[in-house]
């Protein structure tokens, strides 16, 4: 998957678990499509640790290891985020501008997940240079999309 947005390094945040194991943050408000999300990373590559929080604002927290996010070995810093395009407070074009300002960490892949029902906002991801990906209507299609997400 080409068409990652790339990061630069910020100094005061480390990265990923002491496991070395890769780690992928989720942002997804749904909690129907978090049991799937789950269920497909736990089929697809079950050596994966898996977070999720529940829109934009959170991620953003998860990030900057503020509040419930601040003991960096328990909330290691993703390898790769995966962005619901519309949630609640903060939605996934807010997020992709605040990595682009903050830069949180060098090497994170970011993608956002997208259904047909914004396509403006759609389009502005793509323009941002950040992956878009609709989402997978099937728990197959979702196993899919994460073993080849995993593989990135």
């Amino acid at each position: 998957m080409s068409a990652w947005l790339g990061l630069g390094h910020h100094q005061q945040m480390g990265h990923h678990g002491e496991s070395g194991t890769k780690t992928i943050l989720i942002a997804e408000d749904n909690p129907t499509d978090r049991g799937l999300m789950r269920y497909a990373w736990s089929v697809a590559e079950p050596g994966i640790d898996m977070f999720f929080v529940r829109d934009g604002l959170e991620a953003v927290e998860y990030l900057k290891g503020e509040g419930k996010f601040a003991e960096r070995t328990k909330y290691p810093f993703p390898d790769v985020m995966v962005l619901d395009l519309r949630m609640p407070r903060m939605d996934g074009l807010q997020v992709v501008d605040w990595l682009a300002s903050n830069k949180p960490i060098e090497g994170m892949k970011v993608m956002v997940l997208a259904d047909s029902s914004d396509p403006d906002k759609a389009a502005q991801v793509k323009a941002r240079g950040v992956k878009l990906v609709q989402k997978p209507d099937n728990v197959s299609l979702l196993i899919e999309f994460v073993h080849g997400l995993a593989r990135a």
